[in-house]
């Protein structure tokens, strides 16, 4: 791979002004934007080119989501390390976030994001792939070329280090993985103690509540003074209103529940 070559990025989004968009923020660099406009278009880009350096991949697509097409992207032998980044507008619970490590994105970016920290993400992994694409090409001559021992010994330490950056990058892939998923497993336990707590709660004083006016019906129908009666309409018209809250904070537990 010569210096001054384009390094390839594919961008895939359903939306032209998203593509548009990230194009104006990579037009400076030395990089050939390749566009998709679908998961199933950037599996046909990718099996028919090579040499991408790193994929910018919206989440929300129609037919085929961004989860499922790095699932099928991570199944080709030849893309299962092409670093993967996804965009998103939408990223609201861990569980979200660990669905995406687990299908194989190295990265999250939330929309609308920062161009210049974009610019520096996709800067990290392109000059990855360019020290990579450098010891791969000296490997090559070093086949061919008469080249004395020390010069062999420096290109085996250059690619013993770059290996293990790639296993530290795929170290720290992992790490955040499983904070993901731990993440994700207390955010649903937090949701499910607060459906139950609401529903018992509001049970719990509904009950009361109910005997309070029911009582208080039954007094008002018996002999009472003007004072008394007033007092009585106060406590049931006060009742009213707990049942009416009380009624409101069910139906907030049974939309959390999704119900």
């Amino acid at each position: 791979m010569e210096a001054n070559s384009l390094v390839k990025i594919l961008l895939v989004d359903d939306r032209a002004e998203n593509l548009f968009a990230l194009e104006v923020i990579l037009a400076r660099e030395n990089y050939l934007c390749v566009k998709a406009y679908s998961g199933m278009e950037a599996l046909e880009i990718l099996n028919r080119e090579e040499g991408f350096a790193i994929i910018l991949m919206d989440v929300q697509m129609p037919k085929m989501d961004g989860y499922e097409t790095v699932e099928l992207i991570r199944q080709i032998e030849k893309l299962k390390h092409v670093p993967i980044i996804f965009l998103t507008a939408s990223m609201d619970s861990s569980v979200q976030i660990f669905k995406g490590y687990l299908a194989g994105a190295v990265d999250y970016m939330i929309k609308p994001f920062s161009p210049a920290i974009l610019k520096a993400k996709v800067a990290v992994f392109v000059d990855l792939y360019k020290k990579t694409r450098e010891l791969l090409v000296q490997k090559e001559q070093m086949k061919t070329l008469n080249i004395d021992i020390t010069e062999r010994i420096r290109f085996e330490k250059e690619l013993t280090e770059a290996r293990v950056f790639a296993e530290e990058a795929t170290r720290l892939a992992e790490e955040a993985r499983i904070k993901a998923e731990s993440a994700a497993r207390i955010a649903e336990t937090a949701v499910k103690s607060k459906q139950h707590f609401l529903s018992n709660m509001s049970h719990e004083i509904r009950t009361p509540i109910n005997a309070i006016i029911g009582f208080t019906n039954v007094v008002l129908n018996t002999k009472l003074d003007a004072k008394q009666k007033e007092y009585l309409n106060a406590i049931k018209i006060s009742g009213d209103v707990l049942i009416v809250l009380i009624n409101d904070i069910l139906d907030l537990a049974r939309v959390d529940a999704g119900k």
